[in-house]
């Protein structure tokens, strides 16, 4: 029987923070990791005062174990009030994608553990998997990994809907980010305090908007000595604070610790020893964490200047109640409010005049630029904060906003993330994931390209410097405008991952595409005044990278990832796809209206039939891909709600092109679009793609990839961003790279996995394509001239695979490694 435990309902997200479940209070995850012990450590009764000890002496909230615990484990958390984080661990070290029966054990090992703690009240959160090394991800490929980890939390969920999912990721393999957990896990160990910092900011743009948790972090005491693992571990956690994560987990409770079965005495990362005795590092984190119930409780700001909100509203009185109300709830010594009534409406000025602390100025309709700049005259702060009044911000968001500019990159503007609050039927669901809302864009983790004007705070002299807001802008574009004009003058604009607000979406279809066709005209104003800032098919080119909400997951775009020679690199760069951004073609009123009026000239002709055919597939393959993929919340999630999606989405994109075109016209001629359709359909870097060879070698003596590779790169080269490892070869109609991963088994065992990827050259694929259109007439057609060029293609393919599998077979012997037969 369960006593009844101060912690009864699961943890929740909630924007970029956590919250428990009953309480609703803000929780700053303190955790530590538990075990695994080596046999006969704790024994008994005694975990449950290793249990209190965690509790009491270091006051701590959470624990992480790494495996799944026993049942009076848990029983002990929740009568502590605990919160428990369990790893799923399982067979992540070898080929498990392309072994079914490694897949289905794994599916079952989920559901079954997942499953048997359900309803416990400290279970807070699963990990389903913990560092998948990374030339293994990057030999089975990154998305089929990605999907495979999402399958298993949604196996989770059906099991135990009520708690939390993510995967603990490693710098080494940032890009495996599944759409669909709960929040973002990273085990970081970075001994330099400045580039921790600034990995906490990337992690936060990684993580879209969802919270960013610290799943390990620990110091070797061993290596660098008590008081230096004391003063890391102490600076880890200043520095998570100043990032405005939502929590992190220290590596480990304990120097009494084992891996497989086997007692690690290499080093000591345990913040007690051997013999249980507290060190400095336990009592120097039990001070820190004591002050800190949600993040901002850990920083101290060297300088508090003065805000002005300025909330611009145009008969806005339903949601402006809202807005005004989470403002009384700020947490910051000086700040005014002030509220620009545009219209001067009745409703809005008997809602605010009322309120002491608020100044309201009611003023004739001129637009939101101008309701802007009639804010910032009257404002008496040296930093104007713009927000909207759908917005809902939270209580530490002019903190978040005043620690941003009291930044070393001091900064003239800021801004941070909006994020929609959860909704409250499908429609709003929908909106939410669709494409179109505020974003903000980066071109460095603390440095913005663009800023929404709902969540923009501006040094008052920067503003006035630029003259404002340009009062043409009178419903949106006026942000952009802003942010542009501020570059173009030398000014900065910094951004930071916590000084997030809660910005409604449109709450229906109609409310949304009306929004949309809004944008689209304003993006046309902005082409008159910024034409070079504009695509030849209309939309924004930006320097940076557009933040749309959710995580940069390499199952929603297609980003370069640099892995370093041989895919060794420890620590990954994501370098954004730009080509990706022309899939928006495919939804262009200028692409799609001349395929539908080639349609019934197809009737006439089948020949001129299969370009609107082949054309509206490309626009059919973007939409469902673009709806499948999309981030709907979960009550809401259903195969018709997917499909709705996918019909707003044609709907946004053909109506905000059209109002934009029709404005203004495409920047440039028609050649610009036929590039950017062939951009998206023909990947730039090695065609398309073909099949493959694989092979697998052997040998009892630990030897792995690193040095079959090594053997073969004497004659030919690396490649230099490590996506392969050697390029082997480049002919007419093939390229041919290869790929290695190495498993480690037990009794020094290695396994080593080569493929052989064969990569078709457009062209190739193109006099394919030719040949299959003139199959059908083999009188009239020359068929033979594409046929022939096939022909030497294949002949090409069996030459390659014969010289390059005996090649690969070749340096593995010379290495040492044996073939193993399929």
């Amino acid at each position: 029987m369960i006593a009844e435990p101060p912690v009864s309902a699961p943890l929740r997200v909630s924007g970029k923070l956590f919250r428990l479940g009953d309480s609703g209070s803000v929780c700053f995850i303190k955790a530590v990791t538990f075990g695994p012990f080596p046999l006969g450590v704790f024994p008994g009764g005694e975990v449950r005062i290793e249990l209190e000890r965690i509790k009491d002496e270091l006051g701590a909230n959470a624990v992480r174990f790494f495996e799944p615990p026993p049942i009076h484990w848990l029983n002990d958390c929740a009568d502590l009030g605990l919160l428990a984080f369990i790893t799923i661990s399982w067979s992540q070290h070898i080929d498990f994608l392309n072994q079914r029966n490694i897949r289905r054990d794994t599916e079952i090992r989920v559901k079954e553990i997942v499953g048997r703690y359900r309803g416990h009240p400290a279970v807070a959160a699963f990990y389903i998997g913990n560092e998948i090394e990374s030339s293994l991800v990057r030999y089975l490929g990154p998305r089929r990994v990605v999907r495979f980890l999402e399958s298993l939390i949604d196996l989770g969920r059906v099991k135990n809907p009520h708690v939390l999912f993510s995967y603990a990721n490693y710098p080494t393999t940032e890009f495996l980010i599944p759409e669909n957990q709960d929040f973002l896990a990273f085990n970081v160990y970075l001994e330099d305090r400045d580039t921790f910092s600034r990995y906490l900011d990337r992690l936060q743009s990684l993580a879209g908007n969802r919270p960013v948790l610290i799943s390990e972090f620990g110091v070797d005491s061993k290596k660098f000595g008590p008081g230096a693992q004391a003063e890391q571990l102490c600076w880890h956690i200043e520095e998570g604070c100043k990032a405005g994560i939502a929590g992190t987990t220290i590596f480990s409770w304990s120097d009494q610790w084992s891996r497989g079965g086997e007692t690690i005495t290499g080093w000591d990362f345990g913040l007690t020893d051997r013999a249980g005795r507290s060190k400095e590092a336990l009592h120097q984190v039990a001070s820190k964490w004591q002050l800190i119930q949600k993040p901002f409780d850990g920083v101290s700001l060297e300088a508090k200047p003065r805000f002005s909100i300025v909330i611009c509203t145009y008969k806005g009185a339903a949601p402006i109640a809202g807005a005004l109300h989470s403002m009384t709830r700020l947490d910051y010594p000086d700040y005014e409010i002030i509220v620009v009534n545009d219209g001067n409406d009745d409703k809005v000025r008997d809602l605010v005049q009322p309120m002491d602390d608020v100044r309201h100025v009611g003023v004739p309709h001129g637009g939101l630029s101008n309701a802007r700049n009639i804010g910032a005259r009257i404002a008496t702060g040296d930093i104007i904060v713009y927000t909207d009044d759908d917005c809902l911000v939270d209580p530490d968001w002019l903190n978040w906003l005043a620690l941003a500019f009291s930044s070393p990159d001091r900064p003239d503007c800021v801004g941070g993330p909006n994020i929609p609050p959860p909704a409250l039927n499908v429609e709003q669901a929908c909106v939410i994931a669709a494409p179109g809302a505020p974003s903000h864009v980066l071109i460095a983790d603390r440095i913005a390209e663009h800023v929404p004007g709902c969540n923009l705070a501006v040094k008052k002299l920067a503003f006035d410097a630029i003259g404002g807001f340009d009062i043409q802008f009178r419903t949106a574009g006026d942000d952009v405008d802003f942010c542009w004009r501020l570059l173009e003058a030398g000014y900065k604009i910094g951004f930071h991952g916590g000084a997030f607000v809660w910005h409604l979406r449109r709450s229906s279809f109609r409310a949304y595409l009306r929004q949309q066709k809004g944008y689209g005209r304003a993006e046309a104003m902005l082409k008159t005044v910024h034409k070079e800032k504009f695509s030849a098919f209309g939309g924004a080119i930006w320097k940076g990278f557009v933040y749309d909400g959710p995580p940069l997951s390499f199952s929603r775009s297609s980003e370069i990832i640099y892995h370093g020679e041989f895919g060794c690199e420890p620590y990954q760069l994501i370098y954004p796809d730009f080509r990706r951004g022309y899939s928006s073609i495919f939804t262009h009123a200028a692409y799609i209206l001349p395929l539908v009026i080639l349609i019934p000239f197809g009737l006439i002709n089948p020949w001129i039939g299969l370009i609107p055919v082949f054309g509206l597939y490309f626009t059919l393959s973007t939409l469902l891909k673009t709806a499948f993929q999309a981030d709907i919340q979960r009550e809401f999630d259903s195969l018709w709600t997917r499909l709705a999606l996918a019909r707003i989405v044609l709907a946004q994109g053909f109506l905000r092109s059209a109002e934009r075109t029709i404005r203004s016209g495409l920047n440039q001629r028609p050649i610009g679009f036929i590039k950017g359709i062939f951009m998206t359909i023909f990947p730039k870097r090695s065609g398309l793609p073909g099949n493959s060879l694989t092979m697998k070698f052997w040998n009892d003596y630990e030897i792995g990839r690193e040095t079959l590779l090594k053997g073969i790169k004497n004659r030919h080269s690396p490649d230099e961003n490590g996506q392969i490892d050697i390029k082997l070869s480049r002919g007419l109609f093939f390229n041919a790279d290869l790929i290695t991963v190495t498993e480690y088994h037990e009794k020094s065992g290695c396994l080593t996995r080569a493929r052989i990827v064969f990569n078709f050259k457009i062209m190739t694929f193109l006099v394919g394509m030719v040949a299959i259109l003139l199959v059908g007439d083999l009188i009239s057609n020359p068929i033979w001239i594409p046929c022939g060029y096939l022909g030497l293609a294949m002949l090409e393919w069996v030459f390659f695979a014969f010289y390059l599998t005996h090649l690969v077979g070749s340096a593995a012997r010379r290495v040492g490694l044996k073939l193993l037969k399929k």
